[in-house]
């Protein structure tokens, strides 16, 4: 798929190119898609260090 500007498309066409229905996605293709995009969950940031934590306190003094 080519790069698609998805605010300037109309939901029928959203609806297409992403192979969906209004009434959302079966059970089994949900599944299907999940094994082959992964889930639909955000890497956890990176965490910061107990010193860089403490430091930040001072940031505005």
């Amino acid at each position: 798929m080519s790069k698609q500007y998805w605010h300037s498309l109309d939901g029928d066409e959203v609806l297409v190119a992403l192979e969906a229905l209004l009434s959302g996605l079966s059970s089994d293709e949900a599944n299907a898609r999940q094994d082959r995009y992964g889930p639909h969950q955000l890497p956890a940031p990176p965490r910061q260090g107990a010193l860089r934590r403490f430091l930040l306190h001072f940031q505005n003094v």
